[in-house]
């Protein structure tokens, strides 16, 4: 292809002010060359607006085919992320429950759930205090 097609026919001047482009020259195969003449004979336009055309529509499918790659990987990272965080949670609950499992069986019989609820309650209490301490800081941060 070169910067100044030969007019055909049906040829239709461009109307657009372009600056001096690069030339690109390639050669088709016979059967190619075949398809592009029949499409440009039937879209009417010149044979360089075709080549464009199709070198840009081109390129812009290639381009979101690699950002598309791109965002696939960043989206097996973050399962994988999220995955080994779901799991390191089963652990520490398990261990949790292990946990509260031996301390409970470990109290006195008559007493333990009296003294569970107690412990039970003021875990809760504490648990709200440092959220409403953290609500707080927020606010003052916002202020």
């Amino acid at each position: 292809m070169s910067s100044k097609p030969k007019s055909e026919p049906g040829d239709k001047p461009v109307k657009r002010k372009v600056s001096r482009n690069q030339t690109l020259e390639t050669r088709l195969y016979p059967e190619d060359y075949e398809r592009f003449d029949r499409l440009w004979r039937l879209e009417g336009k010149p044979k360089a607006e075709i080549l464009r055309d199709a070198v840009r529509d081109y390129l812009d499918r290639k381009e979101n085919e690699l950002v598309g790659d791109r965002e696939t990987k960043l989206e097996k990272l973050i399962k994988n992320g999220i995955d080994r965080m779901t799991k390191m949670q089963a652990r520490a609950c398990l261990d949790i429950g292990t946990i509260y499992y031996l301390a409970y069986n470990n109290l006195p019989q008559e007493t333990r759930d009296e003294i569970w609820a107690k412990h039970y309650s003021r875990a809760v209490s504490r648990l709200r205090n440092k959220i409403s301490q953290q609500e707080q800081e927020i606010k003052e941060l916002g202020a």
